[in-house]
Formats: C-alpha cells, sequence, structure tokens
C-alpha cells in the first residue's frame, strides 16, 4: 500500500494581527474538510475544501512561512479527487501545486521530506494510469530525496521506505532491470525493520515486502526468495485483525505464493494452504468488491491445478464455478475480463479429457473466442487466447480454427512492440514463430493457400524484423509523423498498464475506496476507443494505410519479379513449400513429407555460419 505522509499543520505560529489571517483560517478550513472527505467519503466535502484552499493560496504570497503547507495540502486535495473521479487534470494539478510546495520549502524544513513523497506519490500515480517512465523517474528522484532527508528515528521514515520501494518494483515490472528489484527488496526490508511491532503500518510494509520476493523468485528461480516472501506473508496475515479491510488481499497474496511453491516442488501440502488461504480471501470479500474477481480466479486456478494432480472432478467443478463467478462479475471491458475467460476456457478445455461432449466444447471454445476478440486486455493475454482457440478448433477439425487465428494474427504487432524490453521481445518472437507455422501449416489443411501465405508473411516480417533488428514498426512512423508516432506509444502504454488488478494491499490509492470494476472498464474502453481513433488517423496519412496491417496475397505475389520466391514452413507434423511465380497470381503448394526439423535446423547453422 502507497503510503502518504498528509497535511502539514497550519496553524499556532502566525500572529492574530497577521495581515494574511484572514487566508491561514480559510486554509485551515479547507484542509478541515478535505480531511472529513477521507472520513466521509462525501464529495461535497472535499469539493468545499478544495475551494477554500485555493482562495486561501490566492492571498497568501510566495515569502509566507505557510504557503508550502497550504500548497501542499492543496495538491493532496487534487490527488484526493483524481482518486475519487479519475481525472488526469486534477492529477497534473496535484503534481505542479507540489512541485511548487517543494520547492518553496527550504532544505532543513521538516516539512520537505513529507513533500517530496507526496510528490513522488503523485508522480508514481501517473506512471499507473499513462505509463510514461519519466513519471516513474521523477518518482523516484522524489522519493530517493525525502528518505535521504529523513533521520532513521524519525516516525514517516518507513513509510517513505515503503513508497520508494513500490517505485522500484513498477520500474522492475516495466524494464525488467533485476537491480531495481534489489533496490525494492532492500529498502523494504529497511522499512519493515524501522517499523516497531504493533504499529498499524507493520501487516502492510510486510505484504509490500514479499510481493518483489515473490518477483525475484519467478525470474531467478531461488527457492530461498519464495521462503522469504511466504515468512513476510505469513506474519503479515498474522498480524492483520480480521474485519481489517486489508485482510483478503494479504490472504490472496500468500495462497498466491503457495500456490507457486506448489508448482515448482510438487507437495500438495502446498497447494491445500493455497486453497484454504484463498478461499478465506474469497469469503472475506463482497460481490461489489473491485479484488473479488480477481480473487476467485486465483481460486481457479489453485482448484485446477489439485484437479490435474488428483484427477477428482469435484475440484474441477470448483475451478469453473468459481472462474464463472469471476468473468460475471466483471463488466466487459474492464482489462482482467480477457485473462479470467482464457482461464475459465482451460478449466473446460480440462473437462473435455474426461467429459467428451459437445456442450462442454462449445462453452470452452466461446470462452476462449471472447477472450481473444476483446478490446480490452492486455495484447498477450488476448494472443493466448486466440491460441488456445485455435488449438481445441483444430482438435475437432472446426473451421473456427481459421478465426482464431486470424484474431491472433491481428494481435501479433501490438504483442511484439507494445512497451516491451529487448529481452521479452526475444522471448515473444520465439513464441511467436512457432505459433505462426501452426497457423500456415493449419490454413494448408483446410486448403486455404492464399491465407497461409499472407500468414507466413506476417510471422516471417515479424519474426525477422525483430530477431535482425529489435525494431518496433513504430520507427517509420515516427521518421516521418513523430508527434503521431508518441502519441499512439503513449495511448498504448496507458492501455497496457490501465486498471492492472493489484491485489488488495499492494498498491492502491492512498485514501478511500479502490477505484470500482465498473470505473476501470471504463477507463480502459475509453483508451481503446482512442487507440482506434489514433490508428484510423495513422492510416489516413499518406503511405501508411498499411500500417500494423497483414499484406494481402495478391501484393506477396509481384514480389516474384527475378524469378521464383520459395517460403518453407517448418510445423512438427507437417513442412510445406509455399511458391510464388513471376507474373502469376497462383501461389504454389508443394508438400514436403519426407523433410525433417532436425535436418532443416542443421542447414540452418549452416546458413548463418556462411552469412
Amino acid at each position: 500500500m502507497r503510503e502518504a505522509l498528509r497535511f502539514p499543520w497550519l496553524g499556532g505560529d502566525s500572529s492574530a494581527h497577521d495581515d494574511y489571517s484572514q487566508a491561514l483560517t480559510l486554509a485551515q478550513r479547507g484542509t478541515s474538510l478535505v480531511q472529513q472527505y477521507e472520513s466521509s467519503g462525501v464529495l461535497g466535502d472535499l469539493e468545499e475544501g478544495m475551494e477554500a484552499l485555493r482562495n486561501a493560496n490566492e492571498f497568501l504570497p510566495e515569502d509566507h512561512q505557510k504557503k508550502a503547507a497550504c500548497l501542499t495540502n492543496l495538491g493532496i486535495s487534487f490527488q484526493s479527487r483524481f482518486e475519487r473521479l479519475g481525472d488526469l487534470a486534477d492529477l497534473d494539478q496535484a503534481i505542479m501545486v507540489k512541485q511548487q510546495a517543494v520547492r518553496l520549502t527550504p532544505d532543513g524544513h521538516p516539512n520537505k521530506p513529507g513533500g517530496l513523497n507526496n510528490l513522488g506519490n503523485s508522480f508514481q500515480s501517473r506512471f499507473e494510469r499513462l505509463g510514461d517512465l519519466a513519471d516513474l523517474d521523477q518518482a523516484i528522484t522524489a522519493q530517493q530525496q525525502a528518505v535521504r532527508l529523513t533521520p532513521d528515528g524519525h516516525p514517516d521514515k518507513p513509510g517513505g521506505l515503503n513508497n520508494l520501494g513500490i517505485s522500484f518494483v513498477r520500474r522492475f515490472e516495466r524494464l525488467g532491470d533485476l537491480a531495481d528489484l534489489d533496490q525494492a527488496i532492500m529498502v523494504k526490508q529497511q522499512a519493515v525493520r524501522l517499523t516497531p511491532d504493533g504499529h498499524p503500518h507493520k501487516p502492510g510494509r510486510l505484504n509490500n515486502l514479499g510481493n518483489p520476493f515473490i518477483h525475484r523468485f519467478e525470474r531467478l528461480g531461488d527457492l530461498a526468495d519464495l521462503d522469504q516472501a511466504i515468512t513476510a506473508q505469513q506474519q503479515a496475515v498474522r498480524l492483520t485483525p480480521d474485519g481489517h479491510p486489508h485482510k483478503p488481499g494479504r490472504l490472496n497474496n500468500l495462497g498466491n505464493s503457495f500456490q507457486s511453491q506448489f508448482e515448482h516442488l510438487g507437495d500438495l501440502a502446498d497447494l491445500d494452504q493455497a486453497i484454504t488461504a484463498q478461499q478465506q480471501a474469497v469469503r472475506l470479500t463482497p460481490d461489489g468488491h473491485p479484488h473479488k474477481p480477481g480473487y476467485l480466479n486465483n481460486l481457479g486456478i489453485s482448484f485446477l491445478h489439485r484437479f490435474k494432480r488428483l484427477g477428482d472432478l469435484a475440484d474441477l467443478d470448483q475451478a469453473i464455478t468459481a472462474q464463472q463467478k469471476a468473468v460475471r462479475l466483471t463488466p466487459d471491458g474492464h482489462p482482467d475480463k480477457p485473462g479470467y475467460l482464457n482461464n475459465l476456457g482451460t478449466s473446460f478445455r480440462a473437462r473435455l479429457r474426461h467429459q467428451l461432449d459437445d456442450a462442454t466444447v462449445a462453452q470452452a471454445i466461446s470462452t476462449y473466442s471472447q477472450s481473444a476478440k476483446s478490446s480490452s486486455g492486455p495484447p498477450s493475454s488476448r494472443l493466448t487466447a486466440a491460441e488456445n482457440w485455435a488449438l481445441l478448433s483444430f482438435s475437432i477439425q472446426s473451421p473456427q480454427t481459421l478465426d482464431a487465428y486470424s484474431t491472433l494474427v491481428t494481435l501479433i504487432p501490438r504483442v511484439v512492440w507494445l512497451g516491451r524490453t529487448i529481452e521479452q521481445r526475444y522471448r515473444d518472437v520465439s513464441r511467436i514463430s512457432h505459433v505462426m507455422a501452426c497457423a500456415v501449416s493449419d490454413a494448408i489443411h483446410f486448403g486455404e493457400i492464399n491465407l497461409a501465405l499472407e500468414w507466413a508473411e506476417q510471422g516471417r516480417s515479424i519474426v525477422w524484423g525483430q530477431l535482425l533488428r529489435l525494431r518496433a514498426p513504430l520507427d517509420e512512423l515516427r521518421q516521418h509523423h513523430p508527434s503521431e508516432a508518441n502519441e499512439l506509444e503513449r495511448i498504448s502504454c496507458a492501455l497496457d498498464t490501465s486498471g492492472i488488478a493489484y491485489p488488495d494491499g499492494l498498491v492502491q490509492p492512498t485514501d478511500g475506496a479502490p477505484q470500482s470494476l465498473e470505473e476501470m472498464a471504463q477507463t480502459h474502453r475509453r483508451l481503446a476507443e482512442e487507440y482506434d481513433r489514433m490508428m484510423a488517423r495513422i492510416q489516413d496519412l499518406p503511405g501508411f494505410s498499411k500500417f500494423l496491417q497483414p499484406v494481402k496475397s495478391m501484393y506477396l505475389c509481384d514480389s516474384a519479379t527475378s524469378g521464383p520466391v520459395v517460403i518453407v514452413n517448418v510445423h512438427e507434423p507437417r513442412c510445406d513449400a509455399l511458391v510464388l511465380q513471376p507474373r502469376s497470381s497462383r501461389v504454389l503448394h508443394v508438400p514436403l513429407p519426407g523433410l525433417q526439423i532436425s535436418a532443416l535446423s542443421e542447414m540452418q547453422l549452416k546458413l548463418i555460419d556462411l552469412i
């Protein structure tokens, strides 16, 4: 949980005869109303308090000793309204006002660290909304300075360290740099160490400490990190009283860690502990809570793991029931819905191995296709759903196989470049290479030779372009139309990061209720609509009508000008060649039944040596 150091004191040392005493009285009233809002949740209290603080700031000159404190409180009120209504203009105002407050606070002043911490929190909030790394860097800079200026014995030091650790984790999640994760663990451990037993923030800081250990375990596979995560999370759960609003989230996080331990060690006791914790998290969370679907989804995954291990159909039924409820509680347009649908489809598919019937097949295919065709959610999640849809459809020889791969192909350009690091791109490219070979093979199987050619080219251009140059499709656009390229990248990153359902107690708005499922869905839908409008605008630009669009076979056939062009598709069940001939629009298909993948791999290595 991100922690704010709130509301500098405005009373006390100003003379009753101060020319600005009325402004200070107004500022005190405004601050009281904003604090009242944070208890009452009545938006009118916040609006009235903001108006009073704005008026007070207009009257106070920059050299007044209370000006910085008044600005800080106004900035906090803008942040609170942003967290309530989601208007980015409020967040921009919060940052601007807090920057001014920091600038007016002299070094050595006791309010300086708190002002820097609050400023860092606002930059962190804007990064989480828009995905701009510059905001995250600014957050880290402000939070580091706040920590450096706060002595170890000061009660605000652990909170500042906690916030800095969260920012380091966010940057690791974006860039994949282990140094950020190591820094996060170090400062979060210090935050826990400086927090006395019995302090109300101790459980939250322990829970937050568990999260970077989980990240590092997933990256390096060191079970000592997983042990550290579970130890911290168990302590967090034990110290959190029943009825506390963060108890379910901490139980959910602990359950997920036990689930990870089962996946690596195979001990059923870990899976049983995961299910127990996740069931308790679900039971303690009302249906209207925005994190309930995520808890249900995680519980369903654990039940599915136990079904695969023990074969008890009761576990599979429990998995499907939990995942269906997760889907039902999540509004259309919410960025997590495609992932929940994909997991539900996987549970339906697991049932088919024990109970092959048309109704279950139809449920699984429908669920996968809904996920893949969604306009919201991470493209990588929807790509996985499209792949699952295609594999299941092909297994029953359904023509829907081609629909599934057509959906998958449209997602590839966004998956490959969308805010990805070089390491992530290599991983994506390797996966896409295999998937596209499968798509081409299945198109040939169904006699769609022209479609096979288009998909082969789509896969080849992505794979070779990325492997040889690690070049994003935005490069050419940026060269000719930099503003459009920058805007598309901004929207895409925002789509990739908006509405991430962080577990309760990991990262939330500092005060008040978390954003509702419907609010998150609406935010994501607006971004998706903005993305579609920007794509249409780019494709209207001269020379960019085919931007991020697959090339049609009729244009590909024109490339055979100096002689035949041969494309070999390598896939485990079959290998084929597609031949383009000069002055012909017909694509010749040549089966290669005797070609072995091992032989092709040797040829590829020899070709690389020759090149």
